[in-house]
């Protein structure tokens, strides 16, 4: 598995879908997905440490789990096809682990709440060669960096 973060949300000149863009740390795997505006909404938020009036969906799920004992391992995000991706949270309760699917956007909320890592399998670092895999050329999109803005200039030009 490769460690990965979140280096912005991107929006498509044309059809304005977001676009989750992952990075790893050393910039040599880059790798995106599209995502619901509400999910890319949420993951900004947590990028930003905003805090709302009213609790967002992941903020109430993160609180269900810290009440209840459990603790975030981690988020595996696997199945990168055209614009979509898979995700699986890994949790635990003392020695007990557990896995469930979770949509990847809300997955990526709830993993920055709660200071979780997130993962793609090493095979992914193949696809992840050509700069944001998935996305329109980049004359046709907007790049909105939020968080941890670190992203290599040719990924913007």
């Amino acid at each position: 598995m490769v460690e990965v973060f979140v280096a912005g949300i991107s929006l498509d000149k044309n059809d304005e879908n977001p676009q989750v863009l992952l990075q790893n740390e050393d910039g040599t795997l880059a790798l995106s997905f599209g995502t619901g505006a509400f999910e890319a909404g949420a993951i900004i938020v947590e990028m930003e440490k905003v805090r709302t009036p009213a609790p967002f969906t992941h903020d109430s799920f993160a609180g269900f789990l810290t009440r209840h004992g459990f603790k975030l391992d981690h988020l595996f995000l696997h199945s990168f096809v055209l614009d979509t991706c898979s995700a699986e949270m890994v949790y635990r309760k003392g020695l007990r682990r557990f896995t469930s699917g979770i949509k990847p956007g809300d997955g990526i909320a709830l993993a920055l709440r709660l200071g979780a890592p997130l993962y793609v399998p090493a095979s992914e670092r193949a696809l992840g060669i050509a700069p944001w895999a998935g996305l329109a050329a980049p004359e046709e999109r907007s790049v909105l960096l939020v968080g941890q803005a670190r992203l290599h200039s040719h990924f913007l030009h």
